[in-house]
């Protein structure tokens, strides 16, 4: 209470900014991911390629890759973004491989014996019944994203990284219990929410 006291107005812009850069991120993920796991299902040695850099990916600490980006872009929002996007993408990627993969052959076929053609096709039938699996993915990168923003106060980034290093440094306890239970809040409130989405896609589950 003391804390939300004397520094609620610094919480705020704090929680704002875990916001703006973790929704930031988690976009360009889905967007990225969806579009390279479409793209990989159309041709075998790009899904080769594709699954094999998500895989590596995914066992690249974030943190790892930050450092790795500060030489060559510098501090702030730019170098934050592109490591966890690059943290992001996997999930996304590889959920949306599985899941256009997974569909069944005999509704393909159906479809097109009924004169689909191939964009119909996907737009209607393939992509619909790939989407529970795609969305998998999405939750997955959502809490990882969200997690792995608060490395963004490492180089000046913001958000709520800030308050969890300046109870380390400054060995203020009450700093990390709020930090770390913001956001975990914030990683509990997306997942609900994406739960509740996911509910009304199990309608396509096949």
């Amino acid at each position: 209470m003391e804390y939300f006291t004397q520094y609620g107005g610094e919480y705020i812009r704090l929680v704002i900014e875990h916001l703006q850069i973790s929704l930031l991120a988690i976009i360009a993920s889905i967007i990225i991911g969806i579009v390279l796991g479409i793209v990989a299902t159309r041709f075998n040695k790009t899904e080769k390629t594709l699954l094999f850099l998500a895989s590596n990916l995914r066992i690249i600490p974030s943190l790892a890759v930050l450092i790795f980006l500060v030489p060559y872009l510098g501090t702030g929002l730019m170098p934050t973004l592109v490591a966890l996007v690059l943290l992001g993408i996997p999930p996304v990627l590889l959920n949306t491989i599985k899941g256009i993969n997974n569909v069944p052959e005999y509704v393909v076929e159906a479809a097109l014996g009924m004169g689909y053609d191939k964009r119909t096709l996907f737009r209607k039938i393939v992509f619909p019944l790939a989407l529970p699996v795609i969305f998998n993915g999405i939750q997955i990168t959502t809490t990882e994203v969200i997690a792995s923003t608060t490395l963004a106060a490492y180089i000046g980034a913001g958000g709520l990284g800030e308050l969890i290093m300046s109870g380390v440094g400054l060995m203020r306890f009450d700093y990390l219990w709020i930090g770390g239970l913001s956001v975990s809040a914030i990683s509990l409130m997306a997942m609900l929410m994406l739960t509740g989405i996911r509910r009304f896609l199990r309608k396509y589950e096949v």
